[in-house]
This record gives structure tokens, sequence and C-alpha cells, in this order.
């Protein structure tokens, strides 16, 4: 028998940590009544199964510290029982997350609780939240149905606070989170910036809202990462005062130029992708408060890139001592400058801000002028997704002309750009449960007539390849799936 094709012996886990921690993520348990559940247990991962009730025996786990339910079938009544463990009530760490709860649970007992998660459930309102324990330092009731926000004010040790993807409207009851570090509020209906009088705040995401302006954000000194991507913003306003901003993401809003930024001299990422920018040259002119410390700029998509970025690019160039990536889209043909192996290329850009189709309501709305081309958050919907990268010139491609040399430098300059890519997706927040999307996905291609079985197949991987893709099919009227679903492989196809 072949030596390789024996199954590799690990040393058995000390036994401290055998007795401590419990980890049965994706076993797909129905109960747990082939488990042992040693009374010594601190930590209890039970991720990704298939629970619909809570087992007795964990209220008996005294030591208890954190216990993740995510991902399973518990709705309200069966989480109900953990209102009433006290043996547990010194737990730290509660995680229901994406399950089938309607409502906020009773974790009134937990008095020492530092971590609450409900994201992805079908939650209607924040009612409930008046009970948990003050001692709460990060929550998380992102992707639900949430619509104010309420029942916080006692919040005053909260350092995080997710409530991206539900449908709130308003920025409100927030002034007394004194110690509130990050604010995730994407994919909602917030029209107006108001942080309540927050100055504390380092990172704040109000990406795929229905913003037409920046001001509110002027006493927020201690920001250092912004994101205010798909909105209809129409101007570079009220940035001045964020001396300690270090990512600003303004892509895909209105903007027409570039201002008010020479006062940000700790600025590493400028994300300017999508707008309606004619010219560079007031970028040129503000990079000049921040050369010491910028490294990225997008700048794909700007009606500027029709002349061609040669002039405007090379004064950044000239103005930045740290600098290592202009991404930008151009024709290769004309000369224009690509950036990095080859341009990174957003697959979807269909919207000024990422609302479903079945939210929308008869409202103004701020519909993109662009073409649907080659998302948010939102999760992860959001901020910069991995992209794949086109070439249309290999980065070891001489260009003839004066710029060879510029162009060769810039298509030398970042050789990980995917890498980074992702990086930056996983700053905005947003989580993609991608094998349970898949799923919903090849369901709802069997609603399409006219698809063969093989293209179905085929369209699964290749929507599954981009959440961006993803989210466009699963939130357009059902009479238009065929054909974006027909576009989507003609695309697929060219490109191989």
């Amino acid at each position: 028998m072949d030596s390789s094709a024996k199954p590799e012996i690990h040393d058995p886990p000390p036994e401290s940590d055998a007795a401590t921690l419990l980890d049965l993520s994706s076993c797909q348990l129905r109960d747990l009544s082939s488990v042992d559940l040693p009374p010594t247990l601190v930590e209890v991962d039970l991720t990704a199964n298939r629970l619909t009730a809570l087992d007795p025996r964990l209220s008996q786990l005294s030591n208890l510290k954190k216990l993740s339910l995510r991902q399973n079938l518990l709705n309200d009544d069966a989480v109900l029982p953990l209102s009433s463990w006290h043996s547990i009530s010194a737990l730290q760490e509660l995680v229901l997350r994406d399950n089938q709860m309607k409502m906020i649970p009773d974790v009134t007992i937990f008095k020492m609780l530092l971590v609450f998660d409900v994201s992805f459930n079908e939650i209607t309102s924040l009612n409930g939240l008046s009970k948990v324990s003050n001692t709460l330092k990060e929550l998380y009731v992102s992707k639900n149905e949430v619509t104010k926000i309420e029942e916080i004010e006692h919040f005053h040790e909260l350092q995080i606070l997710e409530l991206g993807s539900n449908r709130l409207r308003v920025m409100e009851n927030l002034q007394n989170l004194s110690s509130l570090l990050e604010l995730w509020l994407g994919r909602n209906r917030i029209r107006v910036i108001d942080l309540c009088g927050l100055k504390c705040i380092k990172k704040l995401s109000l990406q795929s809202n229905r913003l037409t302006s920046m001001t509110g954000l002027e006493e927020c000194v201690a920001l250092e990462e912004l994101y205010l991507s798909h909105n209809g913003i129409a101007k570079m306003e009220g940035l001045s005062t964020l001396v300690n901003l270090r990512v600003l993401d303004v892509a895909s809003n209105k903007l027409t130029e570039v201002n008010d930024i020479a006062n940000l001299t700790r600025l590493e990422d400028l994300w300017l992708n999508d707008n309606q920018i004619a010219s560079l040259d007031s970028l040129a002119e503000g990079v000049t408060g921040f050369r010491e410390s910028l490294t990225t700029i997008y700048l794909e998509r700007n009606p500027c890139q029709n002349g061609g970025f040669d002039g405007g690019c090379r004064d950044i160039v000239d103005a930045m001592s740290l600098l290592s990536n202009i991404y930008t889209v151009g024709n290769p043909s004309q000369g224009q400058i690509r950036s990095g192996p080859a341009a990174a290329v957003s697959e979807v850009n269909e919207n000024d801000y990422n609302q479903s189709l079945d939210d929308l309501e008869p409202e103004q709305t701020f519909l993109s002028s662009q073409p649907v081309g080659t998302q948010d958050t939102s999760t992860g919907g959001s901020g910069k997704q991995t992209s794949t990268t086109k070439s249309g010139c290999s980065k070891k491609c001489k260009v003839d002309g004066p710029d060879s040399a510029l162009m060769e430098f810039l298509a030398n300059l970042h050789h990980d750009t995917n890498s980074r890519l992702e990086v930056i997706s996983a700053r905005i927040g947003y989580e993609f449960d991608l094998g349970e999307a898949r799923k919903v996905v090849f369901d709802k291609l069997g609603t399409v007539d006219g698809l063969t079985l093989a293209q179905k197949y085929r369209l699964c991987n290749i929507l599954g390849d981009k959440p961006q893709r993803m989210e466009v099919f699963m939130g357009m009227p059902a009479d238009t799936h065929l054909g974006y679903l027909f576009m989507l492989i003609e695309d697929n196809d060219n490109v191989a």
C-alpha cells in the first residue's frame, strides 16, 4: 500500500484544550444527543449545523464564556430557554447569527455579555435591546428588517455597532455611545448624516444609502476610515477637519471634481472610481497635502479617461513619494495608462447605491447614467470587491512614445492586486456565505424558462464568482432575467 495514502496521524490535543473547547462546526447535527458535554467547557462552537432546539445540558456548563449557534434553524421559541439558564449567566459572547428569529431574544440574565450577534435573521425591531447588559462592547444586527435605531442608549461601553442591510432611514439615538469606534450602516435608506454629536468614531460606513451630501462629519475628527460609495453625493465637502483619515471611499457617486482633501495629510487610500470627474487637475493640486502617505488611488470609469490619463497621472505620480497604485481603465490602443499587472475592473456598476429592486419606493432615486458594464458589503455590497484581472496589455508589453517609461513603471507597481482588494473588501465588514448563496441562485435559475441544465450549471459558477452579479440578478424583475443571463454567458465566452 502506498504510504502516501495512509491517513495522517495527529497528536491528541492537550487535555486542558480538549476539556475547555468543543468545536462541532459544520457537522450537520440535528441534535447533540450523541455528543459529550464536559462540565469544564469554556467555549462551544455549533456553527453550521441543523439544530432546531437547544440541548438543556448546555445550561449546566457553568464555566461557559463563548457560545456560537450561528447558521442553524433556531426560531424565537427555540432560543427562549436562554432567559432562564442561570448557571451560564457569566457568558461573554453569544452568537445567534443566521437563524430564523424574528425578535431580539431575552438575554437579560447575561450580566457580563461583551459580544452579541443576531445578524442574518428576520428581526424587524430592536425592542428588547434595553434588557441587554450595559457591558456590551460589540453588537451585530446586520441583514435584518430593522426600521429604527432604538434601545441602545445604555451601551456606554459599546465599541462596534453593525446595523448594515436593514431598512433604516434616520441616524438617531447614538449620542450616548461615547466609546463607539466603528459604526456600520451600509445598505439602508439613510438620506442625511447625523452622528448625534459623536466625535470618537474611527470607522464609518454609509455605503449604498440615499445620501446626497457629505455634510455632518465635520466634528468626527477621530475618523480613520470613511466609506460613502454608492450614494448620490455631488460634492466633496466637510472633510477638512478629518485630519486622521486614512481611507476615503466616495466611489459610485455623482462627483464632478475632487475638493476639500488638502488637509488629509494621513490619507493612504482614495477611491474615486465610477463618478463624473472630467479632469484630474483638482486632484493633482489636492494630493500635495498627503504626498508622504498616499499609496492608492482608484480612478476607473470617470469621464476624464476619455481624453487619456497620461498627463494627470504623471502629475499625481510626480507629487507622490509612496504611491504604489493608480487604478484606471483606458484603451491600450490609444496609449492610455493601465495599472498593476493589468487593470482592476469591477464586474458590475448598475446603481449609484445597491438597493435591491424590490426595496425601491416611488421616491427620488439616483440611477446611474453609466451603461451596464463590466457591490455592497454588504456584505459585505460594499467597497472594493475582489476583481478579476483582465489583461489588455501584459506587464511586459512595450508602448512606444514619450510616456512608455511611466507606463512600464505603473505596470510593475503592484503584483498582488487581487490580494490587496480582498483585504480592502474585508474592511467593509460584510460577510457573504457563498455556498448558501449559490444554492439560492441555482434554485432561482430553475424558475427561468429557456435555459438548459448545462447553462444553469455554468451560470451558477458565473454568478457565484462575483457577489455583485449575484445581487443584481436576485434583485431584477423576472421578465429581465433571461436576457441578463444570456448576456453573462456571452461575456464569459468572450473573456475565455
